[in-house]
């Protein structure tokens, strides 16, 4: 009897550990992420974090798309588009990620990406002639988010898109603090052939 309720309990252990999949949507229309609505008839998302591509239709100018992930990853959005090809770079996590002028919100580290560019952008109109100042600001700024972010897949990619616009041996040292699982999330994605409708 012991050794059925021992059994019992790893199993309920193991089952709990296989179920950490996190469910997430993708929404959006094609005037928020800047894809063209003539040439794009069907979206993807692409990711390490997934087996295949996920891919829908666009109705109404409009794409909705689930899937599960066991952990936050960087993913591209892409369309099938000429222009929507290039495509647009947000993170897998739990929620409803909608796009919104060219960006993705509506989850934590989504917002906080979101946040960070909005912030850049101020200081780029803020600083439009004093480089020297510029350059300054943007490394405190970038220091700021990577240090508050080291835990998540986001401090690595803010510092990889940000790193030519900061002090590099600061960006050397951000960089030794990161841990190789959060590079690794964070990396480039891969673009695979086959893709599997979005359920």
């Amino acid at each position: 009897m012991k050794r059925f309720t021992v059994l019992m309990i790893c199993a309920a252990f193991l089952a709990a550990g296989c179920s950490h999949s996190a469910r997430f949507s993708v929404k959006g229309d094609l005037n928020t992420v800047g894809f063209d609505k003539d040439d794009t008839d069907s979206v993807m998302v692409y990711s390490h974090a997934l087996d295949k591509p996920l891919e829908t239709a666009v109705r109404n100018g409009e794409f909705s798309l689930h899937g599960k992930t066991d952990k936050p990853y960087i993913a591209r959005l892409r369309g099938n588009g000429r222009i929507s090809r290039i495509g647009l770079d947000f993170f897998l996590e739990s929620g409803t990620i909608m796009f919104r002028n060219g960006q993705a919100v509506g989850t934590p580290l989504n917002d906080a990406v979101a946040g960070f560019m909005n912030r850049m952008e101020k200081l780029r109109t803020q600083y439009e002639e004093n480089p020297a100042d510029y350059r300054n600001a943007c490394t405190e700024e970038v220091q700021r988010y990577v240090m508050a972010h080291l835990n998540d897949p986001t401090g690595p990619y803010v510092l990889k898109m940000n790193r030519r616009l900061i002090n590099m041996k600061i960006a050397r040292e951000l960089d030794e603090k990161i841990s190789p699982e959060m590079k690794e999330a964070a990396g480039i994605t891969v673009i695979r052939t086959n893709t599997q409708p979005a359920h």
